[in-house]
């Protein structure tokens, strides 16, 4: 009798139906993975692990079915003993338990992944995670740069207004301009999950924009188009690409954040184009008045064209309030125009989330009023929840505030939102610091360097962490040595709160080699912070004709700072310092208790301890050793700051209090 055709034997199977059945059950699977992988942030290897199953499934279902399909042989045929074992393994039931077991061990190896925290390759992923490359520059004009960039930056701020997504800042993903890197590489090193890159092509009344959205893990497409329309059309374009990867990414799109989304900033081209360039010039200031001012005519020049351009009026306030911080231009007509700039702003457009953001500066900047700060981050971050500088400014607030948890946790978000800005990471590094908190402070440095090997503030804090912590000075000069090396210009220029003449006074004892590095620029053109590190290396080289010039130089200037600005705390304490170092006992303290008193710690948790150490200073030099005894206690009881048992003790200021057992104990605490 002749064997049946494989034809038959897939009839006799019935295999169309039960293979039917079997696409049915795999997409019912499949919408499953789906939603898990969206509710639980599954790994990436989950769907592929998924699949590979469903295929394997496909094969053992067709074996399964063509044997069970064969007819019965005779008994003691050649062929029976083999019919028999395949006929044992390739059953129903085996299919069904070994699938069942199959998967069973899949969700046991990812429940496994979900409870240890989630493997090193995908920690922290977020599949709703997107960074927008900068967009090139396609058209003929070189010029156009600007407007590729504005595209990109328009782009990323409609994706910030969407909650359910996380969205790199712009610093970050414009240091990829031209890369050569793949985007797997740039995906990890942002830590998204996604991509967004593009082009932009104008020419004349005409532009086309292509734009593609990447799975960063995979290196597949997710989504793309290219748009060909007017210039007109430029806005609906920006807000079509922001809804359609909202849309691929399975991110919730509320309809306020859609109505954000679709709201036109102007009516008027030329005018946006004004706003654009106005941007270019705005980012790379670097609190340069030329750079500043031609960024505020442009935004003015927009603003005649169309004199409702809300976001216009928001930036010309953060380049007031940010001018007037820097004491690029202390004159307090700056803090009224940047008021009077936001408030243009709110009443064009209630809400607007950079409107917001000016708003925080200009309290956290000119009024020291940091709860009203807070509310208006708070509110900016309301409507765009990936906006970094809110994100940043509510952490500063918080360092004000003395809510040092708060800080940390917002620095660090906002540095998971712009890993690339060395700036943001300093700071991170910086508060980490302050809370004394070492190992994680001198991560966020190291970083920072990674990213920027070009700066020294990173080297420079880190010098000071070892001061603080161990105590380790030829540590703490080696890393002084390092960022005067790597930008002499900055080199020792104040952080904050740090002092930079403490930092020179600490590693003096190399006192010649040192001074031969020195100069005014090392200290970014502070002329006073200058001074006074070469009246503390004078002393430790026992000059005092030296020390007095540079105490009266340091002096001089600040007299005169103070009768122009007689509110401000920082000219007060500095000047104190000035007054100890020369003798002035009476004067001295009265400007160092003066600085406390304009800026205590209750007020500013930051500022207001750098003050409080001054004047422990200050009390030391004049002899003073029971008021600076209980001035330092009072340091070393707050939270945070540089002054630490280890910092007291390689500290040669506290040389007079040595032998007292009080400052003693004071020493030893932390050993």
């Amino acid at each position: 009798m002749s064997s049946p055709s494989l034809w038959s034997r897939f009839r006799a199977a019935r295999l169309g139906r039960v293979l039917l059945v079997y696409a049915g059950a795999s997409w019912a699977v499949l919408e499953a993975t789906d939603f898990f992988i969206d509710k639980f942030g599954l790994p990436n290897w989950f769907l592929p692990a998924v699949l590979d199953l469903l295929l394997v499934g496909i094969v053992v279902l067709v074996a399964t079915a063509l044997v069970q399909s064969r007819p019965a042989r005779a008994a003691g045929s050649e062929s029976d003993s083999d019919d028999g074992d395949v006929g044992v393994l390739f059953t129903w039931r085996n299919a069904i338990v070994g699938g069942a077991l199959a998967f069973g061990l899949l969700g046991m190896g990812t429940a496994g992944w979900l409870l240890s925290g989630r493997d090193d390759d995908s920690a922290e992923l977020d599949p709703k995670s997107v960074a927008v490359l900068p967009f090139a520059n396609m058209s003929a004009e070189e010029e156009n740069e600007y407007f590729s960039d504005g595209i990109t930056d328009d782009i990323i701020t409609h994706l910030s207004k969407i909650a359910d997504l996380k969205v790199i800042s712009r610093t970050s993903v414009m240091r990829y301009k031209d890369t050569e890197k793949s985007i797997r590489e740039i995906g990890e090193e942002l830590g998204v999950a996604t991509i967004l890159e593009g082009g932009v092509r104008r020419s004349g009344d005409r532009v086309r924009i292509n734009a593609q959205l990447i799975d960063a893990t995979r290196d597949e497409h997710l989504w793309a188009e290219i748009y060909d329309r007017d210039l007109t059309d430029v806005f609906a374009i920006q807000s079509d690409v922001a809804q359609q990867i909202a849309n691929a990414l399975h991110a919730t799109l509320t309809p306020t954040e859609r109505a954000h989304i679709e709201r036109r900033p102007t009516e008027n081209l030329e005018a946006y184009d004004l706003y654009l360039r106005g941007n270019a010039y705005l980012r790379r200031w670097a609190m340069s008045t030329d750079a500043a001012t031609e960024a505020e005519r442009l935004y003015r020049m927009a603003l005649e064209l169309d004199p409702d351009l809300a976001v216009a009026w928001a930036k010309i306030s953060r380049a007031h309030s940010g001018l007037y911080w820097s004491y690029v231009d202390r004159n307090p007509e700056r803090l009224t125009m940047a008021r009077e700039a936001f408030e243009r702003a709110f009443q064009i457009e209630p809400g607007l989330a950079e409107a917001h953001v000016a708003a925080g500066f200009y309290y956290y900047y000119g009024s020291r009023d940091y709860q009203r700060a807070l509310e208006e981050f708070e509110a900016a971050i309301a409507v765009q929840p990936n906006n970094v500088d809110a994100v940043e400014g509510t952490a500063w607030v918080y360092r004000r505030l003395g809510e040092w948890d708060r800080a940390v946790e917002n620095l660090k978000k906002a540095a998971e939102l712009d890993p690339g800005d060395d700036e943001r990471l300093q700071t991170a590094c910086e508060t980490l610091y302050y809370q004394r908190r070492y190992e994680e402070a001198e991560r966020y440095c190291v970083h920072s360097l990674a990213v920027n090997p070009n700066q020294a503030h990173a080297s420079r804090v880190r010098g000071w962490i070892y001061a603080s912590w161990t105590g380790d000075v030829s540590r703490t000069w080696a890393l002084v040595e390092e960022a005067l090396t790597a930008a002499p210009g900055e080199a020792l220029a104040g952080a904050d709160d740090l002092q930079p003449w403490w930092l020179v006074r600490v590693i003096a004892s190399d006192a010649d080699r040192l001074a031969d590095r020195l100069s005014v620029a090392s200290f970014a053109d502070d002329t006073v912070a200058y001074q006074l590190a070469i009246a503390q290396l004078s002393l430790d080289g026992g000059d005092g004709a030296a020390v007095r010039a540079a105490y009266e130089s340091a002096a001089a200037i600040l007299e005169g700072l103070i009768a122009e600005q007689p509110g401000d705390a920082r000219y007060h304490s500095e000047l104190g310092v000035a007054y100890a170092g020369l003798g002035r006992e009476v004067e001295a303290i009265r400007e160092g208790k003066r600085a406390v008193e304009l800026l205590p710690v209750s007020r500013d948790a930051l500022w207001g301890r750098a003050f409080a150490d001054n004047l422990a200073w200050i009390y030391v030099t004049l002899g003073r050793h029971d008021d600076a005894l209980e001035q330092l206690e009072f340091v070393l009881s707050l939270p945070a700051g540089p002054v630490t048992p280890s910092w007291l003790r390689v500290d040669p200021a506290w040389d007079p209090l040595r032998d007292l057992p009080r400052f003693q104990r004071l020493t030893e605490s932390d050993r």
